[in-house]
């Protein structure tokens, strides 16, 4: 296919496939421009259901073919500790895409679309849920990336872990993800310690803002350039951070 000029356009459509999780249609979107002050100037991909609005799929628990067994979905009582609102970006994306708004990218837009810029790996929905290489694409003549997956116990998601960081809720599932070859990613309250081998996400408020996600690019996986080791942390934050010491962590 014939790109358009980049500036012409907001998006682009990746791939569509099937979840490894449920086998529901998905679809991976890029959006070329962002307002998020935390991450800055960075490619922002999504992974939505191509037959449910995002907000639906929260509602009626059909989120699971882009989120896996994530411990901060929605429960049974309404409560919900993901940081992302549904009913903002991923709902306009979905409406974009479901409007013809993206064009379809093949294997070399794929590298045009990241090149030269930060990339994020799901800004909503699990990286994990689009084959590998769909991302190496992506990312190969890109700055950085960032990527985390709950689903790094999964068989699916192994060749994603030279790519994301695991998104651990506790200690005990850090030194499982660790001792399984990951780098860490874990959300922590307020009053919980960091542990041994992490630091503080320097985009974070008590990581002193020291720099957005688009410069920092730390949480890159296993694939870090600088061969930086580390766990990262950050404190439970966005519009489901008061849910998050009510969440069931994780266990499949």
């Amino acid at each position: 296919m014939n790109l358009p000029q980049l500036p012409r356009v907001t998006g682009f459509e990746l791939w569509r496939g099937r979840s490894p999780y449920d086998g529901a249609d998905v679809v991976a979107v890029a959006t070329l421009q962002t307002s998020n002050r935390k991450t800055g100037d960075m490619v922002q991909t999504w992974i939505l259901r191509t037959d449910r609005p995002p907000v639906d799929a929260v509602a009626d628990g059909t989120d699971a073919a882009i989120c896996g067994t994530c411990p901060h979905r929605r429960d049974d009582d309404g409560r919900r500790s993901c940081y992302v609102n549904v009913g903002q970006a991923p709902q306009a994306v979905y409406r974009a895409w479901l409007a013809g708004a993206y064009p379809r990218a093949d294997r070399h837009d794929r590298y045009r679309i990241g090149r030269g810029r930060a990339v994020r790996l799901g800004a909503y929905g699990d990286p994990a849920m689009v084959p590998a290489r769909i991302w190496r694409d992506l990312i190969r003549d890109a700055v950085g990336h960032t990527g985390y997956t709950h689903q790094w116990r999964r068989p699916f998601a192994a060749e994603h872990r030279a790519l994301c960081m695991a998104s651990v809720d506790s200690p005990a599932e850090l030194a499982e993800a660790r001792a399984a070859g990951w780098r860490t990613f874990r959300v922590r309250s307020e009053a919980e310690p960091m542990r041994p081998g992490e630091i503080a996400c320097p985009a974070s408020p008590e990581g002193g803002h020291r720099a957005q996600c688009a410069d920092c690019l730390l949480c890159r996986g296993a694939t870090d350039r600088r061969g930086i080791v580390a766990g990262i942390a950050i404190v439970a934050h966005g519009s489901g951070a008061t849910h998050f010491e009510r969440r069931t962590p994780c266990s499949a």
